[in-house]
Formats: C-alpha cells, structure tokens, sequence
C-alpha cells in the first residue's frame, strides 16, 4: 500500500531499466551516473573507488548533509561509506537479523531484521538533520536471498498462506545459450514466489514508516522522495533465476518518485529512463550543476508532466561474467524492440519484437531487416556510451570453459582406503554394509577398476559434476585418483584433492605434489582440475586456526591454488564438509554449502548412538541450500558409511543402527539416500500428495505456547518434553507424509522418530512400527496428532509430552504447526 500512496503522490516511471543488472554494479551507476565500464564497478567483488564523482559528492559540496543507511554491497568493503557524511551500514549481504551495523566505520551490534533496523537509523538521523538540506540514501536487504521462514520477521512469515501466484508465461523460452532441455530447477516454485512477495511486503511497510516520518516531521512537501531498485529479477521466467541478463524481467526496475512541490499527483511516465538518470537527476533537482563526465540524463522534465521531443529511443545494456551462468553480453533495447548479442558467439544471438511479443518468447534473428536495424543501433550506442570490454580480474580461463557457465557445482567426497590405516577396517563386510558391482553385492574394494568406475558412474548419474579425492589420511593411492580424474576429463566433470596440511606444515610440500600430479594445467588431465577464482583448488581439512595458518604459508607451489576449507568439527559458514554441528546445523551462503544425512554428536570412534543419519537431516539442508543457491554445493560422501555421510547405494541391513539407511517410512533401504540426491539435484524432490501440510520442518506448539523438544538428543529412548517456544533448530520436528494424512515426525537434529507406547512419547530408533506414525487432523481449534498404533492423541502433562485417549473436547489435545521449512507442494509427484 505504501508504494502505492507514493505513486498515487507522484510520479510513476512505467519504463525504468538498468544499464546492468547486478547489485554492486548497479550501485555503482546509480551513484556515479556513468556506464559500468567507465565506473570500474563491474562484478560484486570490487569495493567502490573513494574519489569517485557522485550526486553524494556534489551535493555535500554545495551544503547538503548527506547520508548513507543499510545495505551498500560494494564487495566487503568496510568503513565509511564514500562521499556521505554519515553512515550506518553493513558489509557484504549481511544478514537478516541481528546484524553488526558500521556507524561511520565502527561497528557497533543491533537487535531486530536488518531492514526494519536500518529504517530506525534512518528515522532518527531525519529528526536530527530536519532543519538543513539534506540527501538520504537507504538500502533494503529485502527482497535479496536467502528468504522466507526465520529470514522474515514473525510477522510477515504467514503472511499469504494458501495463495497462488501466476506461473511465468515465458518459463520455457530458455536463453539461446542454454540447453533447452535443461530444468528451471524449481525456480517458478509458488512457495519461493510467496516468499519473495512477503519480502517486498517488508520493504514496503518500512518504505512507510519513512514517509510517515516526513509527514511527522513536517517536511513532506519540501522532500523529494524516490523509491527503485538496484535490478529486476527472475521468478522462472525464462526458466531463470537471480538477474545478470538483459531479458525485461532482469532489466526493468520499479520507479516512483514524489515531489508535492513540483510533481503532479498520479502521473505516469512512459518514455525510457535509467539508473544512470539518478544522479543528474538529483542534482538538477537541486541547482547544483551536473560534471560533465556524468552520462545519465535529467528526467525532472518528465515528472513536471512535459515530453520533451529528443528524449531516448533507446539505450545499451551491458554485462560482464563473473559468476553464475550467464555470459558477457551486450544489447540495445529500443522502444519497441531489442537485441541481444554475446561476444564472441553470433550463433547465440537474440532479437525480439517488444511490441508484439513482450514476453520475448520467440527469436527473430532471421528476419534480416529487423536485426539489421538493431545492429546498427547498438554500434550507435556503443559509440555514444564510449563502450569498451573492461579487464575482468575473474574471467580468466577458467570462466571460458563451459563447465563453469552452469550455476551451481555440485560436488561430494570420495575416500579412497586400502584398509592399512584404520583399526575399525573389516574388509569382509565393512561393517555390514555392501555396495552392488557387476550385479553382486560387494564390499568395496579401491583396488579394483570395475569399483571404482562403477562408483564414479553413479555420481554422475545423481547430477553430480565435481568429485572431491580425500587424501586426510596420507597421499598413498595415486593410480586411484588418477582413474577417478580420467573418468571426471571424459565425462565433462571436475576433480580437486582435500588434505591435511598439519597446520601448515606441510602446506608448500603438500601443494607441490598436488600440482605436480593432478592439477598443472599443462598435465594430461589438467583440464578436468577444479578451478576457483583462475586457481587450481585445494580442499584443506583442518580446524579454522590450521586453515588460516597454513593459507598464511609463503611457497612457490602454494601461490598456485586457491583453497577452501573442511573440517570435521565446526559448522561454520563456506564449509565444503566434512560434518554439521546438530546445534548448528547447514550454514547460509550464496558461496559455498555443504549438505548431508550424518547428525554428528561425536568423533569418529564414539559408538553409533553418538553419530548417525536421517534423510530428514538431508531434506532439511537441501531446502536451506536452495534459498542461497550457493555458486558450490557439496552433498557428504559417496563411499565412507563409518562416517555416516554416505548417500550411495549400499546394503546395510547388516549395519549398526546408526549406520543403516531407511527410507521416509522408516523401512530399510538400499538407495533412499542416492534417490534423495538425484531428485533435489534434478529439482524434482519427491513428495506424497494430499497431505494436510507439506513435508517440512516445524515447530509444534500448545496452547500454552510450548514447543515440543527433547531431554536429550544423543541415545534413544529419549523423553520427549515441552520446552519454551523459541525458533531454533533445536525446537524442529521434521513431517513426512506417508499417504492418508498419516506422518512420520522426527526430531530433526536428532534424527530420532518420535514414537507412543504406553502413553510415553519418546524418540526412537528408526523403523516400520505403527508406534512411529500418527495421523494428522485439522480443526477450527488447531491440529490433532493421532498415534497410529493406540489411536491415542499427543497431549502433555506438566512439562512432557503424553498420549491419551482421544478426546475432542480436550484443548491440551490441539496443537498449532509452525513452519519452518518446507518442500513446496508444488514440487509433489
């Protein structure tokens, strides 16, 4: 509502772009009014020149105060914020609550969701600068990823619920550089599109907290007031997520602004304006003269109601690689029409008539006359524009091969053991557990051609594409890691090493032979390495003072690789394995993930009461990686079942509990893991239609406001008791649906069913039994759970959880779902 009062005040500019469609970039331009291939911002990585030219710059100069609050995303760069006055900002993404703030470059800690906490700064620096001009530039974090759940303030996170979003008409138009056949990996999901919007909704109620703070203050009518955003974005249009291209949903960018003073009310704009219009905008809007160097234009003509007659008829968008899928690309967009072209590849070029197919689903690069005419515009432009390809610190060779196009790497982990290191190894069973080799079930032999290549083809099967050799325990099986690089050079698939450096150590040694055995480019199979920001890669498996002693190692052969951390400890952010903290559990990030089924309590010798795995646990961190869509995503290990991290296909009727795999209904299972995988990789994860709620992650509260909980998480039997309603992953119980509305519920860091019997509610080892599935009822007073072994109903009594007979008229027997996470219903087979 609050977007539209402001539109309903003032202007509305119906065709707004940006000139690249990326955050850093973006912002860039919006301050400086120029291209990014003059400005020097042209990735997110790089932080913004302190002598740049801005409208910041300028109007501070003629007397204006000027300020800077929240999100600002010029790389990591820290400090006051250049040019402005004033600044309480974050670095980076930052995060949606309780983020640090700089105030003027001293960080200081704040309580609360980051955008509502930066429009408090922003209210309380208005009422302290109210009496002088002043410049105000405040940045939401919303509606950035990650999304939805504990992402959003309580308030807006059922905001929405059971609505339906329209799908994209356009989801199956792919870019001409994409395979067609290729999935939009569920980036047209209704759950993500509600998310979104309950994002936007935050941005808008602050957006009127702000100008209700100008009405309060009494300055509205002397204020100019502009609401945009740094870039559009992808919902599944084009099959697409994120921004980056030049498609309308990408390019175009909301544009409202409010000046009572000049500006009528209700007025819509229809020519072309652009993000680089900002800043010569401001200041003509102020009387302070534009620099010269400045390439936007002044659109303080069209919002007083005028057309003035040489206005833009069209403009150049641009891009330059640096992440994701999408190549460096340069275009024109006209009134009516545009063109798309990718240096280097004319094969891949796009034209489309606006006019007639707005949705830019169908490609008229053979009508010769049309695509003609946009050529010579775009050459127009890029004259006009002083347009040159800027040099790129990160599109080397690497960024030139096709297999870093794709947006996501999706990696796991092979150990290759002899059984000469570990005590625990029994090769005539591997602890009960068998994997299956030319139609016989095996226990796996690394020094056996048809085992290791059979375990490589199914890991490419899944949708991997990069396998990560683990030599921690010692560099001792060379012509095995060999056959798995080989098989990764033939099959468009990348490999790197993990190792230990000893803290350092042995970090210039280690490398040394790494480079000379795997990963010179100049190798045999030097192609198929893993590369990182134009390195070779190195996995370092070590705690975080090891890791940060031993990239500190000065050598010849350590400046060869990039490196990237493990460990078998901490859960921390950009971790590439080898374990989660159940306390913790998968950590965000747009970088790197790591996902798998292992809940680890203890070390690798504490029994199996101390380490053991669930699908739900994997399931859990799935969806956490998809709402971050990490540029890496590593899911466990393929072969290691002592460590519980293995998603292969294994019989392990013969394990220790905690080393079995079972499916959702709690039955045994040879392939429930792999299953699982390859569906989330695929973007397809399989559900049961028809329930009541989707699977997912819950909290599961009473009327007294409790959550259910348990006394302990690391043995089984555990009671199950009430605990004080707090969203923590502490508090989740995991739902799957099994058909009927009836569920299985597992607490989730547990990786225990909870389980009746006797009217005690417990967790429990994993299995078949009716004791461990309840029947879910929706009412006007909340929901029921039925015990499907008793028919008893989940009640509680005092401080735990109970059954007793079911009874409707009872309210400690109704209970209210919370969700958390969930896999959306829309993604159901």
């Amino acid at each position: 509502p609050n977007m539209d009062r402001l539109a309903a005040e003032g202007v509305r500019f119906r065709n707004a772009f940006v000139t690249l469609s990326l955050c850093s970039p973006s912002r860039a331009t919006f301050l400086t009014g120029r291209y990014n291939h003059l400005n020097g911002i042209i990735n997110n990585h790089t932080p913004f020149p302190a002598d740049s030219v801005t409208f910041a710059t300028q109007l501070r100069a003629a007397g204006y105060r000027t300020a800077y609050i929240g999100k600002w995303h010029m790389g990591n760069q820290r400090g006051q914020r250049p040019g402005f006055d004033y600044s309480a900002s974050f670095i980076g993404q930052g995060r949606y609550f309780d983020h640090p703030f700089e105030i003027n470059g001293v960080s200081k800690p704040t309580t609360g969701w980051v955008d509502d906490v930066s429009t408090e700064f922003a209210i309380d620096w208005m009422k302290q600068n109210r009496d002088r001009p002043f410049l105000m530039v405040v940045g939401f974090k919303s509606p950035h990823t990650p999304r939805g759940g504990t992402n959003l303030p309580v308030r807006l996170r059922s905001l929405y619920a059971g609505e339906t979003s329209r799908p994209a008409p356009n989801a199956a138009a792919r870019p001409s550089y994409q395979n067609p056949e290729n999935k939009s990996r569920g980036l047209a999901d209704n759950a993500m599109h509600l998310d979104y919007m309950r994002h936007v909704t935050g941005a808008d109620e602050n957006l009127g907290r702000l100008l209700g703070a100008l009405d309060e203050l009494g300055i509205a009518d002397d204020t100019v007031v502009v609401y945009t955003s740094d870039n559009g974005y992808f919902l599944g249009e084009h099959g697409m997520g994120d921004k980056r291209h030049i498609y309308e949903e990408s390019l175009r960018i909301p544009m409202i602004a409010r000046y009572p003073r000049r500006f009528g009310k209700g007025t819509v704009v229809d020519e072309m304006v652009l993000n680089i219009d900002l800043a010569p905008t401001f200041l003509d809007l102020a009387g302070v003269p534009v620099p010269k160097e400045m390439q936007g234009v002044s659109w303080k003509p069209l919002a007083a109601g005028e057309h003035p007659p040489n206005w833009r008829q069209s403009f150049l968008a641009e891009y330059f690689r640096e992440e994701g899928s999408v190549p460096t690309l340069v275009g024109v967009r006209t009134t009516n029409a545009k063109l798309i072209t990718y240096p280097g590849h004319p094969e891949w070029t796009e034209v489309f008539d606006l006019a007639g197919d707005p949705y830019e689903t169908t490609n008229l690069v053979a009508q010769s006359e049309m695509a003609g005419k946009l050529h010579a515009e775009l050459e127009a432009q890029k004259e006009a524009v002083h347009y040159g390809m800027p040099l790129i610190s990160r599109d080397h060779q690497s960024r030139r091969d096709s297999f870093y196009r794709r947006p996501t790497i999706y990696g796991t982990w092979i150990m290759i053991w002899n059984g000469a290191t570990e005590s625990w190894w029994k090769p005539s069973d591997y602890h009960g557990c068998k994997v299956l080799v030319d139609g016989a079930w095996q226990s796996i032999n690394w020094n056996d051609e048809k085992h290791i290549d059979a375990y490589c083809q199914a890991i490419r099967d899944a949708g991997i594409n990069a396998i990560l050799v683990d030599f921690t325990n010692g560099f001792r099986w060379e012509w095995q890691a060999k056959r798995v690089q080989k098989f990764c050079q033939d099959n468009d698939m990348k490999f790197a090493i993990a190792f230990n450096p000893q803290g350092g150590k042995t970090m210039e040694r280690d490398c040394r032979k790494i480079w000379e055995t795997y990963a010179a480019p100049d190798s045999p199979l030097g192609k198929s390495y893993l590369t990182k920001d134009d390195k070779p890669v190195v996995v370092l498996y070590t705690t975080r003072e090891g890791y940060t002693n031993s990239v500190a190692v000065n050598g010849e052969y350590r400046a060869k690789f990039a490196t990237v951390w493990t460990s078998g400890e901490d859960s921390d952010k950009d971790k590439w394995g080898w374990q989660l903290e159940p306390q913790v559990g998968p950590v965000a990030s747009t970088n790197a993930m790591f996902v798998t089924g292992s809940v680890k309590f203890g070390s690798p010798r504490t029994t199996t009461e101390e380490w053991r795995r669930h699908l739900s646990w994997l399931d859990y961190g799935f969806i956490i990686a998809r709402k971050n869509n990490p540029r890496y995503l590593i899911v466990g290990s393929f072969d290691d079942v002592h460590e519980r991290n293995a998603w292969l296909v294994a019989d392990t009727a013969a394990a220790e509990k905690g080393w079995q795999a079972r499916d959702k209904d709690g039955s045994l299972s040879r392939d429930a893991y792999y299953r699982r995988v390859r569906e989330w990789l695929q973007g397809q994860p399989s559900t049961v239609a028809g329930g009541l709620i989707p699977d997912g992650a819950y909290l599961v509260q009473n009327a007294n406001g409790q959550v259910l909980g348990a006394e302990q998480s690391r043995r089984a039997p555990a009671p199950v008791i009430l605990k004080p309603a707090r969203e923590s992953i502490e508090n989740l119980i995991w739902f799957y649906h099994l058909g009927g509305n009836v569920y299985r519920l597992i607490k989730l860091n547990a990786a225990f069913p909870v389980a009746a019997q006797e009217s005690k509610v417990f967790l429990d080892w994993d299995s078949e039994a009716d004791t461990q599935r309840w029947r879910l009822e929706k009412t006007d007073r909340g929901y029921r759970l039925l015990n499907k072994a008793s028919g008893e109903a989940l009640a509680f009594s005092e401080n735990k959880a109970v059954t007793e007979l079911a009874n409707p008229t009872k309210p400690g027997q109704y209970w209210t779902l919370i969700q958390q996470a969930v896999i959306s219903e829309t993604q159901q087979k």
